[in-house]
C-alpha cells in the first residue's frame, strides 16, 4: 500500500495510530508516518474540512504538525524518525554501505569460515 501512495504523491500521513507493518514499509521508502493524540488529531480534521486547500507540514526534527489551527505535538517512533533525520531509511543502501564491516564480521564468525 505504501508504494501505490507515494506513486499517487503522498510523502506523509497523519494520524491517531498506524499498523506496524505500514509504519515500517513507510519509512522503508522515506514517507513519514506521525501520530496525533484524539483530540489534535479532531481538531486537525476539522480545520482541513474548513479549509482543504491550507498547507499542513510535519517537521520530524521536533515532532509537530502545523496547520491554519495551530501547532500540533505528535510523535514518530525514535529509531524511525532518527533514521528519516539521518536519510538513513534505505535498509539496502545502508547494508552496501556497509560491506567491509559486513565482511569483516563474517571472517570473525566460526559458522561462515567452517570453524
Amino acid at each position: 500500500a505504501p508504494q501505490s501512495l507515494m506513486r499517487f504523491g503522498f510523502r506523509a500521513f497523519i494520524g491517531e495510530s498506524f499498523a506496524d507493518i505500514f509504519a515500517g514499509n513507510c519509512c522503508s521508502l522515506g514517507l513519514v508516518c506521525i501520530t496525533l493524540g484524539e483530540d489534535d488529531a479532531e481538531s486537525l480534521r476539522e480545520s482541513v474540512e474548513l479549509d482543504p486547500e491550507q498547507k499542513v507540514s510535519i517537521d520530524v526534527a521536533t515532532q509537530t504538525v502545523t496547520a491554519r489551527g495551530g501547532v500540533m505535538q505528535g510523535a514518530i517512533p525514535e529509531g524511525t524518525r532518527n533514521r528519516l533525520l539521518e536519510g538513513q531509511w534505505d535498509a539496502t543502501s545502508l547494508l552496501l554501505d556497509a560491506g567491509d564491516a559486513i565482511e569483516e564480521t563474517a571472517k570473525s564468525l566460526g559458522y561462515v569460515t567452517g570453524y
